[in-house]
């Protein structure tokens, strides 16, 4: 019950820190609804992965098994790139995409590319933490 109630409050301030970055230092006229809504929608995506994938982490029962780019790039030595790119979660990076394309929709003089981009940083950096202190 607590990852549910713990997933809705994620995604509200996710949203707001969205919000936050592209109103106020970009410029953007969204509203927090707005944000939100593209923030749960971008959601859609990893949440029927995850379902999925649950066979595959009861089978070897690691818990922490992604479908990551670092599932195809097993050939690397160990050090810093394989566990950044262990903590990029392709479907997780898919919905960060689509974030970026909301965004983008929301305030229509921003690039979509752009606007991706930007949104993108997020994830990398994330990921680019967690790989300091993993390795």
């Amino acid at each position: 019950m607590g990852a549910f109630v713990f997933w809705g409050i994620w995604l509200t301030i996710l949203a707001g820190v969205i919000m936050g970055f592209f109103v106020f230092l970009l410029g953007h006229e969204g509203t927090y609804r707005q944000y939100l809504a593209v923030v749960v929608h971008a959601q859609l995506i990893p949440a029927p992965a995850t379902v999925l994938l649950v066979p595959l982490r009861i089978a070897p029962e690691d818990t922490q098994l992604l479908l990551s780019l670092g599932t195809f790039a097993v050939f690397l030595e160990p050090g810093y790139l394989f566990p950044f790119l262990s903590f990029l979660d392709l479907f997780g990076l898919g919905a960060w995409v689509l974030v970026g394309v909301g965004v983008a929709r929301i305030s229509r003089n921003e690039s979509r590319v752009g606007a991706s981009v930007i949104v993108m940083l997020i994830p990398l950096t994330m990921a680019t933490v967690l790989a300091i202190f993993a390795g």
